[in-house]
């Protein structure tokens, strides 16, 4: 356990005690007069010593504990109660989460108060009696029918165990996890309304485990007592095991006698209004998409359930009675989360947290500066324009969406699109209104994602499949919604707030929320599961994967950050503009040119200091655009690729079904593969080599230079001569690394089905990386002839260029095909031929012995390199 402790519980160690006295539940009754602020039968006082020092030194002297002590009426020994628990972390950045409740009840013996954890819903047998110690606390007083006792000294451990519980991914918990307390102070101590709420500091002593050391940190905890009763209003809901719908659920309760176990989800009771206090801290731009965010949840249930209001002056997070959205200042987080604790025997939640970083705010506000440039830097010219025309929106072919017919609405987005590449006409004042809006709209997404947590919904990461955007216009689609803030009519962004997007996508959901629109496919049928009586069978969902789908691997439509209906076509786009965003990357890097551009930090150098400092490696670049880009659509196309829209059609697969499962998602892989080129154009394509040029190098040169010239025309002659002078070293050393390291990652794949004239692609790459010529000279051989050193000679970290492209050539693409390698080894051997060819002619009326060194040498590797062609 390491200072950053995820969930801690305190109390003693649980302890399974014989008892030989009356039953458990004989000693409890049904509760007549609750704890409430009129019936105070539990309460404490904090006593400041300075107080106690002046008015009653001797009590104070006699017990010294007295600023620790709480007292009971004894009518509340006939009581059970709720005991909830939080923990808040220290430094630097203290956030909460809530721990499993406990339904326990007290018993007085000798000097001490007992403090037991009721064994409802945790015996498959009652056969033999048993009990479950919590705490002992010392009497420290007894009068009028009232026990006070010493609290601090009865917390002298810690227990661990998470408030949520999630039937696919954990065994039901065996026991709690003990640590123990070395100091500990008590904050406060209040009757609210019908809460006894405890405010403790502790110092823990965490054990040494094989990946921390050994440890002692402070940790703020916060207790609740309240009397437990069943809420009759509320009616629990079984899991269905998070098949076709995840909720978080409560831990198992198990039936005494049958040891039948029932899980019920985490929900709240919606017979009367989930308020929602909002932190008074959240910035005034924020406060809209915030409530905005929470009130979603009413469109998605189709009736007023959720209420927001302001959290009162002087409460903070995880004390009772209060569902709680709190902002927190942190701009580095990179995170937002929610936090919920529930009735353990019902699943009813009974309150819940959402810890909303500014992050998102800010985050989001950045982003869209961004954005703003890249439009600039990547706007089409006219004739790019009038060769996208006329594509259409998957759903929206033929369609009128409120009187909006879809050639008015293209028309309408082109003359909105063209206000962007209008040098400077947009005004700072509406620059501002669009990052605001677009940060804005970011927060109520992310908002309403986290609330949607505490309704109890886990993450559905398929929601990308259920959007109508055709990837070849979400250029179009995004910057009409980014300059106008609207959404064409119709549009479906997403399936769920419940997925992780991109911030484009992110942004969009926002605004669906913002304009009002219904709420979206997944949500509504998730809360229609687990909101009413109906059993899941009788839904029609939407494709479901959550965290644990994802942790497997398996599915390549279940990944975060994932755009688009078809996953393949998704990861196609990606690549195909992972050139043109990598060229905006790096004209943003020259930033500093723009003559309104701020620094965040005063810098103390010239424009022409700044661009000699800039750091640029194009190996990091290679290898991060080929494995956020390559890698991903690349393990589409194996043979053990698999998508989990395919296998939700599928209740079972057994021997019956696996071939009939094959074949769909054969067949899925290849008609999308084909849709979006072919394998050659998307993986070999951009090996080609065209005036000794690879194309993707050489599309990334030309796509930085068309977008550098847009972004900074005011830009000096000397500032330009020195960007250019940098980049071309750049791009030189860029082609080589992402040629290199593309080889080696093609090398090492196969695709599921199989693709004719890959194989002829597949060699005009290979014999133009092995046989381009540079005007370097190696060396002259006795009979005049002159080598010269090939121009994608290149091997470094590890990867041979050329070599890679010879194991190109002979590469098997296609195991279950025999066929592929009967036509590709006569293509191998063209090239074999060709190299023979070459050494021949240097060996011509000579020998080998009788090469100069650096002929013998550059002989010996390149037979070597050369060797896969067989």
């Amino acid at each position: 356990m390491t200072t950053k402790l995820a969930s801690i519980f305190l109390f003693t160690a649980a302890l399974g005690l014989s008892s030989c006295g009356k039953k458990e539940i004989e000693t409890r009754t049904e509760v007549v007069a609750p704890l409430s602020q009129e019936n105070p039968i539990i309460t404490g006082t904090e006593v400041a010593p300075t107080k106690a020092l002046k008015s009653n030194f001797k009590e104070l002297k006699e017990n010294p504990r007295a600023v620790y002590q709480i007292t009971l009426a004894e009518s509340a020994l006939k009581q059970t109660f709720l005991l909830t628990v939080a923990e808040v972390s220290g430094p630097p950045t203290p956030t909460g989460h809530a721990l499993a409740n406990k339904i326990v009840f007290f018993e007085k013996k000798g000097g001490s108060l007992f403090m037991f954890e009721s064994l409802d819903g945790k015996l498959s047998s009652s056969s033999v009696e048993t009990r479950v110690l919590l705490a002992e606390f010392p009497i420290v007083k007894e009068a009028n029918g009232r026990v006070t006792f010493d609290f601090k000294k009865g917390m002298k451990l810690v227990f661990e165990k998470r408030s949520m519980f999630i039937s696919d991914a954990r065994k039901p918990d065996a026991g709690d996890t003990v640590y123990k307390i070395t100091d500990s102070y008590i904050k406060t101590v209040e009757l609210r309304g019908k809460y006894i709420f405890i405010d403790q500091i502790v110092r823990i002593d965490s054990q040494a485990s094989m990946t921390a050391p050994a440890s002692n940190f402070s940790r703020q905890i916060k207790y609740t007592l309240s009397t437990y009763k069943k809420n009759p209003n509320f009616k629990p809901k079984e899991s269905n095991g998070q098949k076709k719908v995840g909720y978080f659920e409560v831990h198992p309760v198990l039936e005494a006698g049958s040891g039948k176990s029932t899980v019920n989800v985490m929900k709240f009771d919606t017979s009367k209004p989930v308020v929602y206090h909002v932190s008074p801290n959240v910035p005034a731009d924020y406060i809209d998409a915030v409530n905005d965010g929470i009130l979603y949840w009413n469109k998605v249930f189709k009736k007023d359930v959720m209420k927001v209001e302001t959290l009162p002056k002087g409460v903070s997070v995880h004390e009772p009675n209060y569902n709680i959205v709190q902002w927190l200042h942190w701009d580095t987080a990179g995170f937002a989360y929610a936090n919920m604790m529930a009735d353990p025997l019902t699943g009813e939640t009974l309150q819940s947290h959402v810890y909303m970083t500014s992050v998102f705010g800010n985050g989001g506000y950045r982003r869209a500066k961004i954005y703003l440039q890249r439009y600039k830097a990547m706007a089409k010219t006219k004739a790019e324009e009038e060769h996208s025309h006329g594509l259409k929106i998957a759903g929206f072919e033929s369609a009128h969406v409120c009187g909006f017919t879809y050639d008015k609405a293209m028309h309408d987005l082109e003359g909105i699109v063209k206000e962007i590449e209008k040098d400077g006409e947009t005004s700072e004042e509406e620059k501002e209104k669009i990052f605001k809006r677009f940060a804005q709209d970011y927060v109520r997404q992310v908002v309403a994602h986290e609330v949607g947590h505490t309704l109890g919904l886990r993450h559905n990461f398929a929601g990308s499949l259920k959007t109508n955007i055709d990837p070849r216009l979400f250029d179009t689609v995004s910057k009409v919604y980014f300059l106008s803030g609207e959404l064409i009519p119709g549009m479906i962004p997403g399936g769920t707030v419940m997925d992780y997007t991109p911030s484009m996508f992110s942004a969009m959901i926002g605004a669906h929320i913002r304009l009002e629109r219904p709420g979206l496919s997944y949500d509504q049928q998730a809360i229609e599961f687990g909101y009413t009586d109906k059993k899941a069978s009788k839904i029609a969902f939407d494709t479901f994967c959550t965290d644990t789908h994802r942790g497997k691997g398996l599915y390549q439509d279940c990944k975060v950050w994932d755009q688009f209906a078809n996953p393949i076509t998704g990861a196609s786009f990606d690549l195909n503009n992972a050139v043109p965003f990598r060229a905006f990357s790096l004209a943003n890097g020259y930033a500093f040119l723009d003559p309104n551009h701020k620094d965040e930090e005063a810098i103390d150098l010239s424009n022409m200091e700044r661009i000699a400092k800039l750091k640029l490696d194009p190996r990091k670049d290679a290898q991060k655009l080929l494995k956020d880009n390559l890698v991903p659509l690349m393990a589409m196309t194996t043979e053990k690729a698999q998508f989990i829209d395919i296998r939700n059609d599928y209740d079972v697969i057994g021997s019956l079904e696996e071939d009939e499962y094959l074949e769909k998602t054969r067949a899925f892989q290849a008609d999308s593969i084909q849709k979006n080129g072919g394998l050659a154009k998307l993986f070999i394509s951009p090996l080609m080599v065209e005036e000794n040029k690879v194309q993707m190098a050489e599309q990334l040169a030309t796509e930085f230079s068309k977008q550098f010239d847009k972004l900074y025309k005011e830009a000096t002659a000397e500032e330009k001569e020195a960007v250019n002078k940098k980049m071309a070293t750049y791009f030189e050393a860029f082609e080589k690394e992402v040629t290199a390291q593309m080889l080696k990652h093609l090398n090492g794949h196969s695709f599921a089905m199989k693709e004719e004239g890959f194989g002829k692609a597949v060699a005009q790459v290979a014999d133009a990386l092995l046989f381009t010529e540079s005007d370097k000279i190696v060396g002259t051989s006795s009979n005049g002839t002159i080598v010269k050193e090939y121009l994608f000679q290149h091997e470094k970290a590890g990867i041979d260029l050329r070599a890679e492209a010879a194991k190109l050539a002979g590469k098997d693409f296609f195991p279950f095909s025999p066929s592929y390698m009967r036509g590709q080894s006569k293509l191998t051997k063209e090239l074999k031929a060709k190299h023979k060819a070459t050494v021949d002619t240097i060996l011509a009326e000579t020998s080998e012995d009788d090469l100069s060194d650096e002929l013998f040498d550059w002989l010996v590797f390149e037979k070597k390199r050369l060797s896969p062609l067989r």
